[in-house]
């Protein structure tokens, strides 16, 4: 799929099972850092990402600030949410995610969920709860559907 997710949040709490590691290579003692910071969460995988200053337009104005952390789910991620929300795999993938996003997003008082498709595209702008939210964006993951690309935040 040509598509992006985005988690916006003001800060990562810490969750049972959520782990923020990166990845290491020692030398006479020393270790330097090999990659990003990646969060998982079971079988979820998120990356560190830049901020997409062009998202803050689909937001009510000053709804976040520079201090809030970006993750971008990672494509394999999301590929098998994808497959198993169409039934082309193994249901734990598609309770793993989301499962995350239900308790990762309630972890936090503030949030933005961002579907791009391909280019960038984003259709529509939405304020929700975290469980519409995941059921909108499995919604825009079924092949039978019309795709958008969209930004919710709470």
């Amino acid at each position: 799929m040509d598509a992006l997710l985005e988690i916006i949040i003001p800060s990562i709490k810490e969750i049972d099972g959520l782990k923020v590691t990166q990845p290491v290579y020692e030398w006479d003692g020393i270790e330097y850092p090999q990659g990003p910071k990646v969060v998982t969460w079971g079988s979820v995988v998120l990356s560190f990402d830049e901020k997409q200053q062009y998202l803050l337009r689909y937001l009510p104005s000053n709804y976040l600030n520079d201090e809030w952390t970006w993750l971008e789910v990672s494509n394999a991620t999301l590929d098998a949410y994808e497959n198993a929300i169409n039934g082309d795999s193994t249901n734990h993938v598609l309770q793993g995610l989301g499962e995350f996003l239900r308790v990762f997003l309630n972890s936090a008082d503030w949030w933005v969920l961002a579907f791009l498709l391909q280019d960038d595209q984003i259709d529509q702008t939405y304020r929700m709860n975290v469980e519409n939210c995941v059921t909108y964006l499995e919604l825009m993951l079924k092949r039978s559907s019309r795709r958008e690309g969209f930004v919710i935040h709470k």
